[in-house]
């Protein structure tokens, strides 16, 4: 539902087919709750279902750890592995 309201555009591919697609969404600010460390395995939906975080269930939040963190996430090429604090966001 978060992109519902994310214009579609017009998206021409190498071979001359024009598709429609999303355009960017703007990601908005977060209110950071709190930062947590992170171990080398961990992935971003196990993160969100812990109790302390958004509780079982709730791994469709987990976009909200990667916006919240798409700086950092971005500096290290995507790899989970080398992200040693996370911030977590409230869900409002």
């Amino acid at each position: 539902m978060r992109y519902i309201n994310v214009d579609n555009v017009n998206f021409t591919t190498v071979d001359g087919k024009t598709i429609v697609i999303k355009d960017k969404r703007t990601i908005p600010d977060y209110n950071i709750v709190t930062t947590i460390q992170k171990s080398t395995e961990e992935l971003l939906d196990e993160i969100a279902i812990k109790s302390e975080i958004y509780g079982e269930g709730n791994e469709d939040l987990s976009y909200l750890l990667f916006e919240a963190n798409q700086k950092e996430i971005v500096e290290v090429d995507f790899d989970f592995t080398k992200i040693g604090e996370l911030k977590i966001p409230t869900t409002q």
